[in-house]
């Protein structure tokens, strides 16, 4: 659904707080995003986008049917120049503005500036 129900704010503040939690990762300390919604859907964890306010408002058989539910943040984001990414990466290396994971066609992206990413639209499916 696009973010006209959410707040722009609200999810800029997610988007810090994510920054704020990144220990490591393979090709960088930054925000990953797939060039194809299959590659993230393997990061996507069923269930884990259920607010508060929205759970004690359901039955509990309500509450199981939507803990099925998978939840993804679809974005534009900024690359501009990118570089290879590596683990411990903090940010891109001179004259670059974001990582990939490979230099040949890439499947992933790594931001490491929140002001790069433009959240546009959550979009919640099942599967099977």
């Amino acid at each position: 659904y696009p973010l006209g129900r959410l707040p722009i704010a609200e999810l800029k503040s997610a988007l810090q707080h994510r920054f704020s939690q990144i220990t490591g990762a393979a090709y960088g300390k930054g925000a990953y995003f797939g060039k194809v919604a299959d590659f993230s859907h393997r990061y996507v964890i069923p269930g884990a986008h259920v607010p508060d306010q929205e759970a004690k408002a359901l039955t509990p058989a309500q509450l199981e049917q939507r803990k099925k539910v998978h939840t993804m943040l679809l974005c534009k984001i900024i690359t501009g120049r990118s570089c290879l990414g590596k683990s411990g990466m903090t940010k891109p290396t001179a004259g670059c503005h974001s990582a990939i994971d490979r230099l040949n066609d890439p499947q992933m992206f790594i931001i490491f500036n929140p002001d790069q990413i433009l959240p546009v639209n959550i979009v919640e499916y099942c599967v099977g």
